[in-house]
């Protein structure tokens, strides 16, 4: 399946994000800090990145989405967040995310955009009018 990265600074989401990826057959990473998370994503290619927006004082999954959509184009990022605001949700979807989680997510939904981000090639073909393919 994809290989995930899951970044939160509280263990117990990363625990049950990772747990459920896993049974899915997902290969499965996680990091409760943004040093943690970059450690990880210089040693690994990843498909597929799950990023809490609020994870540590210094510095936001913001910031470590800008850093990923500048190293690691190729990862498709999911942004999580138990407290929407605007402005991050709007700066969020213009660095390029996949798409926009909010807290609590359900197992379901979950599986269903990680299994779409760790494939968008297919979506985008699957898209596609008989004529185009």
């Amino acid at each position: 399946m994809a290989r995930v990265l899951v970044v939160d600074d509280e263990q117990n989401i990363r625990m049950a994000f990772s747990e459920l990826l896993r049974r899915d057959g997902h290969e499965v990473y996680d990091a409760g800090d943004v040093k943690g998370a970059f450690a990880l994503l210089n040693q690994y290619k990843f498909d597929v990145a799950l990023l809490d927006i609020h994870i540590d004082e210094r510095q936001s999954g913001l910031d470590l989405l800008a850093a990923i959509k500048d190293n690691h184009s190729d990862v498709e990022v999911i942004m999580v967040t138990g407290k929407p605001m605007a402005s991050n949700v709007y700066q969020a979807l213009c660095e390029g995310i996949f798409v926009f989680l909010v807290k609590p997510v359900m197992a379901n939904e979950l599986r269903e955009v990680v299994r779409s981000a760790a494939n968008p090639k297919a979506i985008k073909t699957s898209e596609k009018t008989p004529s185009e393919i």
